[in-house]
């Protein structure tokens, strides 16, 4: 792929339609993508004139914090305009091209497989468990760009990821005084499309080192794990001198070793050498997620100032809507070629005693409840049955968001989740925009019922 095949006009529509079209996301000029698209051919236009001649810049990026909990400071994301968008969708195309060998293709499941294999196979091996402090936050952009100028001679193409890297994040409304802040000096921007294979880029030459010099190692963003058939201590010592060589630092304080693993928590699993199962913690939330969609309903049930327009005086509807948004968390959903939902996560667990224990627990939710007669309902689904399923490599036990394909259907779902009007008229536009980012909202509520936001569940 050329330069000009990158901004080639036919290449930016095909990433507009594809990835942006329907997307709600605003970035600093409040522009959403249905006003873009009125210009689509002019703002192209724009992209390729000022790239060409290196005059492009990029918008500030809009922030956006991500909490981590009370104790933790947030996450901080960076929204591009639509704009800026389409033009990093094409430069991750082309890095994507450029280094394959770089892309993570690897999920979190098949991390914790071939872990678990090794465990059983080398239950006496020494290992240590550590993640990288502030990863993205500290990678060196000269470093960084050492690496790419190795496949990449074209000035522009680097000229454009310098600037994207270095183009400062900023609060929304951007303020005359937020105008002036400096341009960062090291950190890759977390939330862009090119984030994720950079920080894997930067990383490869120590990934590959560390392949050669530990019998097992894994990486999964910043989470590493080690196992070591030698002295932990030259271990340790070598992997801290090649951090350091990265001007990286592991996180003292989520540091852990031992000479003998009997039972390590990595990605959201705890796994030992005789079963993978799931923190205590994670099952707790989980739960508590689910008592929380029996609590909204209860209330929505019994005081009606609460009930959702399109449900009042119909208990009977409630009830259905109520167990079909409870199935989605008990058995997950779909949605393109993607799985979502706690089992969909957690589906390389062996600990089947444990799924029978949260099925025992949300039925007895239901042989407490007055509202179901103190019973199961027979439509109630199954966090053990979805297991199986997917095991099986079947779908057709979650939910499927992909048969919600015309604008009626999606207006329909709309107006069930009290979103739209019934007796309003929308445009088939309007409903896509609207449906999109109920789609968007709504996978995010799965992402966080198995604790993984932007693409990491931390253990």
């Amino acid at each position: 792929m050329t330069f000009e095949d990158i901004i080639s006009t036919s290449h930016l529509k095909r990433l507009f339609y594809s990835h942006l079209h329907s997307s709600g996301v605003r970035g600093n000029d409040s522009v959403l993508p249905t006003a873009f698209e009125s210009r689509l051919e002019e703002e192209i236009n724009i992209i390729q004139t000022k790239t060409r001649i290196q005059t492009y810049t990029f918008t500030y990026y809009r922030e956006k914090l991500i909490s981590k909990g009370a104790k933790h400071f947030p996450r901080v994301l960076s929204i591009p305009t639509v704009r800026d968008r389409l033009l990093l969708l094409a430069l991750k195309e082309y890095l994507h091209l450029i280094f394959p060998e770089c892309i993570n293709r690897d999920l979190p499941n098949k991390k914790i497989a071939d872990l678990y294999k090794y465990m059983q196979q080398h239950s006496d091996s020494a290992y240590l468990k550590t993640d990288i402090k502030g990863f993205y936050d500290h990678i060196d952009h000269t470093i960084l760009f050492g690496l790419l100028k190795e496949k990449i001679e074209d000035e522009r193409i680097l000229s454009l990821l310098w600037k994207a890297i270095h183009n400062p994040t900023v609060p929304f409304p951007c303020t005359t005084q937020r105008k002036q802040k400096e341009k960062p000096a090291i950190g890759i921007p977390q939330g862009l499309s090119i984030s994720n294979i950079l920080s894997e880029i930067y990383m490869s030459d120590f990934d590959l080192m560390m392949k050669n010099r530990f019998p097992f190692y894994s990486r999964y963003v910043d989470d590493m794990l080690f196992f070591t058939n030698g002295p932990l201590k030259t271990g340790r010592q070598e992997i801290r001198d090649n951090l350091k060589r990265k001007k990286l630092h592991w996180n003292l304080s989520k540091t852990s070793s031992g000479k003998k693993v009997q039972e390590i928590v990595y990605l959201g699993y705890l796994i030992s050498p005789q079963k993978i199962t799931v923190p205590e913690e994670k099952i707790s939330r989980f739960i508590r997620r689910i008592a929380g969609v029996f609590t909204e309903f209860k209330k929505q049930y019994q005081q009606p100032e609460y009930c959702p327009v399109h449900y009042k005086n119909r208990p009977e509807a409630l009830k259905a809507y109520f167990l079909e948004e409870l199935n989605k968390k008990i058995a997950g959903v779909k949605s393109g070629k993607k799985r979502y939902g706690w089992i969909c996560y957690y589906s390389q667990l062996t600990d089947i005693i444990l799924l029978n224990r949260i099925d025992h627990i949300i039925i007895s939710f239901f042989r407490q409840s007055e509202i179901f007669d103190y019973q199961k309902p027979e439509s109630l689904k199954s966090v053990t049955r979805a297991y199986y399923e997917l095991k099986k490599g079947k779908n057709s036990y979650l939910y499927d968001y992909d048969t919600l394909n015309t604008p009626e259907k999606k207006r329909a779902e709309l107006i069930r989740h009290n979103l739209i009007r019934e007796k309003h008229s929308y445009s088939p536009e309007t409903i896509e925009r609207l449906y999109n980012r109920f789609l968007v909202r709504s996978l995010y509520s799965f992402e966080k019922d198995s604790g993984i936001i932007n693409g990491k569940n931390s253990g």
